[in-house]
Parts: C-alpha cells; sequence; structure tokens
C-alpha cells in the first residue's frame, strides 16, 4: 500500500472532494439567497402587501347647519283610517324542515 501512486491518486481525489464541498456550499447559499430576492420582490410586486407609509392628514372639523324641511304627509285616501301600519312584535317562528346542505364539489 506504498506505492506511490496509490498516494497521488488518493491527494488528488481528497483534494477533489474539498473542492466539490466548497462549491456546493456556494451553490446552495446562492440559491437560498436568490430564493430569498425573489420573494422580496414578489411581496413588493403584489397589490395587497405593499409597505404603506402614513399619511398625514390634517382635518378640520367645522360644522354645518342645513335645514331639510320635513317630506311632505302623503294624501289619505277617504275612508280609510289615517293611522300608519303597526310594526309585528313577533319574531319569526322557527321552522322544522332540516337545513338546506351544499357540497362544494364539482
Amino acid at each position: 500500500m506504498n506505492d506511490p501512486t496509490l498516494r497521488e491518486r488518493a491527494k488528488i481525489r481528497t483534494a477533489g472532494l474539498r473542492r466539490l464541498k466548497r462549491v456546493t456550499r456556494i451553490a446552495t447559499l446562492s440559491t437560498a439567497a436568490l430564493a430569498a430576492l425573489f420573494s422580496a420582490v414578489a411581496a413588493r410586486s403584489t397589490p395587497g402587501h405593499k409597505s404603506v407609509r402614513p399619511v398625514h392628514v390634517a382635518v378640520h372639523s367645522s360644522t354645518i347647519h342645513s335645514s331639510t324641511p320635513p317630506p311632505p304627509a302623503l294624501p289619505s285616501e277617504p275612508g280609510s283610517a289615517s293611522a300608519p301600519p303597526l310594526a309585528s312584535s313577533q319574531a319569526p317562528a322557527p321552522t322544522q324542515q332540516p337545513p338546506v346542505v351544499v357540497s362544494g364539489g364539482s
């Protein structure tokens, strides 16, 4: 096993493995950085996710007085009661029918 060619081949193999490990590490870090960059660009270009800067708006409160006349009274028909109809004071009664179920399938 003390063959000089065998030792030389082992050194070349070890150097190649180191280079491969370094290239793999650089490629992995570069890929992660590019993915982060692209996701940041995509997040900024999406309409609902833009960063919003607060806008300072000066609001002046002023009271506006307007006098609107009441609506004109409706003419009543001759012979009918002039009392307005009463609203129903009863709550709707629950029904005995089973609820309708709709599935979202296609």
